[in-house]
């Protein structure tokens, strides 16, 4: 994945699913990714697992060393999606709105009763919202919630209009 045998600018979209943290190199990857990718092509990351600072670290530890695997943090993405020249929008998870929308918390979780605080918030339109939008860095950084995003790959070129 940091040696990618394309020509540059070959693909209108990337996707990647649950596999950026196998990368041993994630700023080499998307510097790669951004070059097979054409100006103004789209790089969608799906349920990219990250670390979080609350998230129990030895959660992979039974995982042998065949397997690599780097829980890096959101911080850690969002710099290398720019640095590679990526804009970025993040998206909440459909597979946790289910959960919050229905209040299907797990009475054993870690965070039980924040779950069960934020699933009767999650009737609150404005609450959605906010979680949908600026609360999304908190849960990437403090809980380590899934990573989904839609990277777009900005043009190259200083004139960039559009004639009407």
């Amino acid at each position: 994945m940091n040696q990618l045998p394309y020509r540059d600018g070959v693909f209108d979209l990337v996707l990647f699913s649950a596999t950026l943290h196998h990368s041993p190199d994630l700023n080499r990857t998307m510097q790669e990714v951004a070059r097979v990718t054409c100006n103004g092509g789209t790089v969608l990351v799906l349920s990219e697992q990250i670390g979080g600072w609350l998230k129990r670290s030895d959660r992979y530890s039974h995982r042998n060393n065949l397997i690599h695997e780097t829980y890096r943090s959101f911080l850690q993405y969002r710099s290398s999606f720019s640095r590679a020249g990526l804009q970025q929008k993040y998206l909440f998870s459909e597979h946790f709105d289910k959960k919050l929308r229905e209040r299907k918390i797990h009475p054993q979780g870690r965070f039980a009763r924040l779950g069960n605080l934020v699933a009767g918030l999650w009737r609150y339109r404005r609450f959605r919202m906010m979680a949908h939008g600026p609360l999304l860095y908190v849960a990437h950084t403090l809980f380590g919630f899934p990573l989904n995003a839609i990277l777009r790959k900005r043009s190259s070129s200083r004139w960039n209009f559009s004639i009407r």
